[in-house]
């Protein structure tokens, strides 16, 4: 079986993964820049380390908060956050 795509589905494809990874970023960040990081290499060990105590219920949730926000956006066919 063979699936085709508009270029409309790949681009909300596309979206859904960048804005998925900025989020699981953002709470990535919090938790390794909320104390001063010496240098690169205590940067590069405080990134690694909270990676791996990243818990999968945060990106579990950053993934259906978009999903709901791009369901919206394309029901509404464009600007939606002023209803939600």
């Amino acid at each position: 079986m063979c699936l085709h795509h508009d270029d409309s589905t790949i681009n909300i494809v596309i979206i859904i993964i960048i804005i998925t990874l900025a989020a699981v970023w953002t709470v990535l960040e919090q938790r390794v820049y909320h104390t001063s990081i010496r240098d690169v290499s205590h940067d590069k060990t405080r990134l690694v380390e909270d990676w791996q105590q990243f818990d999968q219920k945060t990106i579990d949730w950053a993934i259906k908060q978009w999903r709901l926000r791009l369901r919206s956006c394309i029901q509404q066919r464009g600007h939606f956050e002023h209803r939600l």
